[in-house]
């Protein structure tokens, strides 16, 4: 029989049972007690060899290991490093006070391994990274049928120093199929952060987010508000979304969604309300404008009439300066006719054949030396503030 902890989480139920072929594969336990590393272990003579002797054994060569690294780190030194923090106890420490050269993490999870890229530049850099690879049975891979633990220890590890400045985090959701994948490694991080008495420098997020919890019963696969708590006050400012693609999950049955999605969460989060740039170009983030006003560059899916008639009624925070939103090509002029006709002038005639993109609109506000300028494009527009009115003739 199956052991119960490998039992489907849905199959305790019958009615849950068609989705036994979508779920996730393996959710790990999720305790933190999996990062810290064994203890002493007494000898048994009946052992052929003492358990204490290979441990000395291993001690003694990480000492010479980590001497090798201890003034000055490079980034082929974090395997090693990694090795090193699980060998007992007083070397995981030695190891956490360690400063590693890292600008940027990325972590992709795919249905049976993880991969960890870690670079010591910014993404305008090409060099090539480190690219450490978990999963159960590979030569030079590490070999644990916890793999995922595993990861996210070494995750962790190598995001806890206090004075790491992180440019870009990354959490990807790799290799679309016919099932969801499992990212529970990402529960097990966040369990691991509550050690921590400080918060994570992230300065751009990019999360790839999993739909399996609306269709599936009894799953989490949205971690996105924990994570953006973990990270420290006023420091993201940018926030990159995608949507693991389950096209081909969805299309083997009739599966209909048991709730639907929830971003309230993710609003109401300080890192959110002080980003400055989302990217959400699968359409993710619920079209709550009231939470989008505070950025200053928006990369959308695409506007509708809806959205064009919101931004008459409230000013960007940043018209100041320039506030932008890129989109996918709006073909039909009419849309922005019919969304601001009436509501300011613009700089051709709208009932004109010619009239077209791009356009700008122009509005009075109370500030009566400048006015608000709408300029449109059929695949972006722009907010801003002008100093002087317009000195060209106006259509209303």
């Amino acid at each position: 029989m199956e052991p119960s902890s490998k039992r489907s989480r849905a199959s305790d139920n019958p009615e849950n049972e068609k989705f036994d072929s979508i779920k996730s594969k393996d959710p790990i336990s999720c305790d933190p007690k999996a990062y810290d590393p064994p203890g002493p272990r007494s000898n048994i003579d009946s052992d052929p060899v003492q358990f204490e002797t290979v441990r000395d054994v291993f001690e003694e060569q990480a000492e010479l290991l980590t001497n090798r690294f201890e003034d000055s780190v490079k980034l082929q030194d974090i395997p090693d490093i990694l090795f090193s923090r699980r060998i007992s106890k007083e070397l995981s420490e030695r190891m956490e006070e360690i400063e590693i050269p890292i600008a940027r993490l990325t972590v992709s999870i795919f249905t049976d391994f993880v991969i960890v890229d870690i670079y010591d530049e910014d993404e305008e850099v090409e060099r090539k990274p480190i690219v450490i690879r978990y999963q159960k049975t590979e030569e030079r891979s590490i070999t644990c049928n916890d793999y995922k633990s595993v990861a996210a220890c070494d995750i962790f590890f190598l995001l806890q120093h206090p004075d790491l400045k992180l440019q870009i985090l990354t959490f990807y959701i790799c290799e679309g199929g016919d099932r969801y994948v499992d990212v529970s490694l990402q529960k097990l991080i966040l369990k691991l952060f509550e050690r921590l008495e400080h918060k994570v420098h992230v300065e751009k997020f990019i999360y790839t987010y999993s739909r399996e919890e609306l269709y599936v019963p009894n799953t989490v696969t949205n971690y996105l508000p924990q994570l953006l708590r973990a990270f420290q006050p006023g420091t993201l400012k940018k926030i990159d979304l995608a949507l693991w693609n389950d096209k081909e999950v969805l299309g083997r049955g009739m599966y209909e969604r048991i709730r639907e999605l929830n971003f309230e969460e993710v609003f109401n989060t300080r890192k959110w309300k002080e980003a400055t740039q989302l990217d959400d170009l699968d359409g993710l983030v619920p079209k709550d404008w009231d939470n989008f006003i505070h950025l200053k560059t928006i990369n959308m899916k695409s506007v509708d009439q809806n959205d064009l008639k919101y931004f008459l009624n409230y000013i960007p925070k940043y018209a100041d300066s320039i506030f932008e939103v890129t989109y996918e090509k709006l073909e039909d002029i009419a849309v922005v006719k019919a969304s601001f006709r009436g509501h300011g002038k613009f700089d051709a005639d709208p009932d004109s054949t010619e009239f077209d993109f791009p356009l700008k609109f122009y509005r009075d506000v109370e500030d009566e030396r400048r006015v608000l300028v709408y300029k449109l494009d059929n695949d972006r527009f722009e907010i801003y503030f002008q100093n002087e009115k317009p000195n060209c003739e106006l259509w209303d």
